[in-house]
């Protein structure tokens, strides 16, 4: 079984036609041997991609597609990512979709577009996560230091500390995992 989810989008996994984000440029699930695979056809790709863009465009696919075995990226040569390193790109999409849930709130009724209103925080914040990922944790340190100054208004300020609470043991256990996983530092 075959599903095919081509799209008519720009590199960067935005829909030319609307301002939205969708997966990246080609992808394909397949159904082999019960196994899902996700398919990237990266070599269709017209754009040089740095690797924040190809990493947006993974977590973006993902977005779109759940209970995924394997990721292929199709280039000249073919490179596959199983069980670790598709944790690692599972633990940004949740990252991301937990911060698109937070972004779809609005300020208390006092707010009139602080810093800290939630649409605009999170957005960045997801922004800052799928395009400079290395940034990622200095600018979700500078939010939090803005809510411990008491910086926005009061409602605002109330949502995030709960919310960072939550979003803050998403993000550490995240990293805990790549340090583990990935470079073989224990906590």
């Amino acid at each position: 079984m075959i599903n095919d989810n081509t799209f008519k989008r720009s590199c960067f996994g935005v829909a030319e036609s609307m301002n939205e984000e969708t997966a990246p440029c080609n992808s394909k699930i397949t159904d082999v041997g019960g196994v899902r695979k996700l398919i990237v056809n990266c070599k269709d790709c017209s754009e040089d991609f740095s690797f924040n863009d190809c990493l947006k465009g993974l977590v973006l696919a993902f977005q779109d597609n759940y209970d995924v075995e394997s990721l292929v990226l199709s280039d000249f040569i073919e490179t596959q990512f199983i069980g670790d390193e598709l944790e690692i790109i599972e633990g940004l999409r949740q990252i991301s979709d937990e911060l698109d849930r937070l972004s779809a709130r609005t300020g208390g009724a006092d707010c009139t577009g602080c810093e800290i209103e939630p649409k605009k925080m999170y957005s960045t914040l997801k922004d800052r996560l799928l395009t400079d990922h290395e940034n990622f944790y200095q600018s979700l340190s500078d939010y939090a230091i803005k809510i411990i100054k008491k910086e926005g208004c009061k409602d605002c300020r109330r949502s995030a500390k709960e919310e960072f609470t939550v979003l803050g043991k998403k993000v550490l256990e995240y990293r805990s995992k790549i340090l583990l996983d990935a470079y073989g530092i224990l906590r």
